[in-house]
Formats: C-alpha cells, structure tokens, sequence
C-alpha cells in the first residue's frame, strides 16, 4: 500500500512540475536531423536581474534501440 501512495503522489508532482515552463523554448538552428533550441530565463529574487540563457537539442536517429548501445 506505501508502495502506491508513493507511486501516486510522485507521478502527480511530477506532472505539476512540468507544467510551471512560462518561458518556451524556441528553435534557432536547424540542420536535420539536428534541431537547437534556446530560451532566455530571469532568475527571480536576484538584484540586479541575473539572465541566463538554457539551450536544448534534439537529435532524430533512424535506427533501433540495439544499434544506438
């Protein structure tokens, strides 16, 4: 029973975290199957206003799972 109260409650925060993204990523390079994206963050209670900058990239492989490990 702890088991999935444990289950439960993690799998709900889980997704209340990942709905708190304000800023979204935006695509700034594309080369496919190479895709980067950047956002630029404020981070709050900082003064002066501290900005930093989160790159993200995608890559698309077209193989199996197998030949990637």
């Amino acid at each position: 029973m702890r088991v999935l109260i444990f289950i439960f409650f993690s799998t709900i925060s889980a997704g209340l975290a990942q709905n708190h993204e304000t800023v979204k990523f935006e695509l700034v390079k594309q080369d496919s199957p190479i895709f980067v994206h950047e956002r630029w963050i404020t981070f709050p209670g900082k003064v002066p206003a501290v900005k930093a900058r989160e790159v993200k990239s995608e890559f698309l492989i077209n193989t199996s799972i197998y030949t990637i490990l």
